[in-house]
């Protein structure tokens, strides 16, 4: 019996630099993300007991059932968690880092705190600091620039 081979020139060669070279996913991983991915490892160690476990039982509808719906929330937590990092990195961490004040459609602004406030997103709510901008004239709206250079719906969740 003969086999079929599939040549070489259908796959193709040509490999990620990051797949290839582990050095910057190594100066990534303690330089940028530390905060990241001390808030992970706990979820990653959550996975690794529920792959044990589902990998070591005997398999049977239930435990499969189970097995899926204790990942999906385990990823969408892990996703929370990513998003929320991400979207602090978006912001000024401290007051000297965000312009005092701002030139917005012909007003000016002063920074004022930051504020808590919980964004809908596709993988649940998610707490996010946005940095406030009071106007200098009466009547004007305050802002938060954060919420409008990521098209927030309402003010109250992502474009997804």
């Amino acid at each position: 019996m003969e086999c079929w081979k599939c040549p070489a020139t259908i796959i193709p060669r040509i490999k990620s630099p990051s797949l290839v070279h582990r050095t910057p996913i190594k100066v990534l991983l303690t330089t940028t993300l530390p905060p990241l991915v001390a808030q992970l490892s706990g979820s990653l160690a959550q996975g690794v007991r529920l792959l044990d476990q589902v990998l070591h039982d005997e398999p049977t509808p239930q435990k499969m059932a189970t097995f899926e719906e204790e990942l999906r929330t385990l990823l969408r937590a892990v996703g929370r968690r990513i998003l929320a990092w991400v979207l602090h990195q978006v912001e000024p961490d401290t007051d000297a880092e965000a312009p005092s004040r701002l030139w917005f459609e012909g007003r000016l602004y002063r920074r004022r705190g930051k504020q808590r406030r919980a964004m809908a997103t596709l993988l649940g709510t998610v707490d996010v600091w946005r940095r406030l901008y009071e106007p200098l004239e009466q009547g004007v709206r305050s802002l938060h620039p954060l919420k409008r250079r990521l098209g927030m719906e309402a003010g109250l969740a992502t474009p997804a």
